[in-house]
């Protein structure tokens, strides 16, 4: 019986640690994915040409803002936004409506590799009660949410975000991966 206790225990705690580990953190305790890509055979010029393509195909914001900065071309800073699925609450009440994250998307990139880092993460949607709507705007960490839902319908708020969160994530991160890794060359 006490090995049983001992095991729910463990369970539990390894449970709540894994939700509290949802998104990756920086050394300042923000959301940040950040990964080097080895990348052999490629100059830090036909890096940088690359991904700079990659970044301005697909990273369309509002504000298309794109900084090529350093002075050897080593450095590409993106701003992007990702349109994720609709959130359901099952509330008769409360409705999630237009959720979307804004984003930096950072390469740095050097002879044989990169650095991607995507950073300053903001979570955007409408709350709505049918007659009031309400936009909100949150971080990963704190999944703001207003202060009149119920605990159980914000659990499920950031649990079912969170999962939207990281699939479209990871399929951003897989594309620039895999485009980096091709070795399909524009000859134009």
């Amino acid at each position: 019986m006490k090995n049983l206790v001992t095991l729910f225990v463990s369970l539990l705690l390894i449970s709540f640690s894994a939700r509290t580990q949802d998104f990756p953190t920086n050394e300042k305790g923000e959301v940040a994915y950040t990964n080097v890509i080895q990348l052999d055979g490629l100059s830090q010029k036909e890096i940088y040409e690359k991904s700079k393509l990659w970044v301005v195909s697909t990273l369309k914001s509002g504000d298309n803002m794109v900084e090529l900065s350093g002075s050897n071309s080593n450095q590409i800073v993106g701003t992007g936004n990702l349109v994720l699925g609709e959130v359901d609450l099952e509330s008769m009440i409360w409705r999630i409506y237009n959720p979307a994250l804004n984003f930096k998307f950072i390469v740095s990139c050097k002879d044989d590799k990169l650095k991607y880092e995507i950073s300053n993460i903001t979570y955007n949607y409408i709350l709505s009660t049918g007659e009031h709507k309400e936009v909100v705007q949150t971080n990963l960490i704190e999944f703001k949410m207003n202060k009149h839902v119920k605990e159980k319908l914000k659990n499920k708020f950031k649990e079912k975000s969170t999962v939207e969160i990281q699939t479209q994530i990871k399929r951003l991160i897989d594309d620039f991966v895999s485009t980096m890794k091709s070795s399909e060359k524009d000859d134009w």
